[in-house]
């Protein structure tokens, strides 16, 4: 009986009234959607040093297939043997009303065909079931890039008031840098080569740190990286007068180590709000001071470099796996304004 439902499945593929997921389904062992998702999740939290994602990558894969699950939830899709590109585009589709920042759009929703992919690999799905699906890459980022007016003025509304001192530090790092912001707080005076005038970024993920207890860094390049001290952080570091090796650079008034949540909270709180009437967002720009982060000093930065004429290659290797659009874009503009 099975052969001969088969045999009726292939002809009604071939005649266009089924989909040829559901034959696929009748021809190789199945895979159910959970038991896919378990084989590459192990696949993935694999340890880094042998090809594995960070934790915290992992973890983004673990969300992004929780989601595509959610979606399955609506169809009769129960095994990755159903999943072909009709079901993908279905599952784009879907996402289509959510406020994806562009990047999360293209990396997340490509999570279950890299699946797929993976299960491929390891003979669980044929040869036959590889498709190749096309998500609009995004060439200019939507993250808002700070002014030399807004950074000038934020530095200096937080040196005027005392226990805001370390605030204005922080921005200026951020600024005169463009590292993220993990990097930033988890420098150490051991990073900086003071007489060398450089920061040096070790990545220390694939090995182990004498004496340093908890995580070690790592990089989201999984390079290490150097580039010059500016002379803004330079003086910043010159008044904070240097400590020892394993000490962080940057802390809250109080002495203890600055981390994300108070940060974003001090910086919200007392920096962005209030000087939000000051620089009010222009009439028909989508975005504004308001809306400026910790990511919008890392384009302020990469502009910054453009409009000094540093070498857009060299850019590239200091923000360590930056998006080559981003630092594109900023160059490109530069160039246009240049030739007016």
């Amino acid at each position: 009986m099975q052969r001969l439902y088969q045999l009726d499945m292939t002809l009604a593929v071939k005649h266009g009234l089924a989909n040829r997921s559901e034959l696929a389904a009748l021809e190789q062992p199945l895979v159910p959607i959970e038991e896919g998702i378990d084989l590459y999740l192990k696949e993935v939290r694999r340890p880094e040093a042998l090809g594995g994602l960070s934790p915290s990558s992992g973890d983004r894969y673990e969300r992004a297939l929780k989601r595509f699950c959610q979606f399955l939830g609506g169809t009769s899709i129960s095994h990755w043997n159903q999943v072909d590109r009709d079901v993908i585009d279905a599952y784009l589709d879907w996402n289509v009303d959510e406020e994806f920042a562009p990047s999360t759009y293209r990396v997340d929703l490509g999570i279950p065909r890299q699946l797929i992919n993976h299960l491929i690999e390891i003979r669980r799905l044929p040869e036959s079931h590889r498709f190749k699906v096309s998500i609009e890459k995004i060439h200019q980022s939507t993250t808002y890039c700070w002014l030399p007016a807004e950074v000038m003025a934020q530095v200096e509304h937080c040196r005027s008031i005392r226990d805001l001192n370390w605030l204005a530090d922080v921005i200026v790092g951020l600024a005169s840098t463009g590292l993220r912001i993990s990097e930033l707080l988890s420098l150490t005076w051991k990073d900086f080569r003071l007489d060398e005038s450089q920061i040096v970024i070790t990545n220390e993920s694939s090995f182990p740190v004498p004496g340093r207890s908890g995580r070690s860094r790592q990089t989201k390049s999984r390079r290490s990286r150097t580039f010059p001290i500016e002379p803004q952080l330079r003086q910043v570091l010159d008044t904070l007068g240097g400590g020892p090796s394993d000490v962080r650079v940057f802390r809250t008034a109080v002495g203890y180590d600055v981390t994300y949540q108070h940060v974003r909270g001090q910086f919200i709180r007392w920096v962005r709000t209030p000087l939000t009437a000051r620089f009010p967002t222009p009439a028909g720009e989508p975005k504004g001071f308001v809306d400026g982060l910790f990511h919008s000093y890392r384009h302020f930065f990469c502009s910054t470099c453009a409009n000094s004429r540093v070498p857009e290659e060299v850019v590239m290797k200091w923000l360590g796996q930056a998006s080559v659009e981003m630092v594109r874009y900023y160059y490109h503009l530069h160039n246009a304004e240049s030739q007016r």
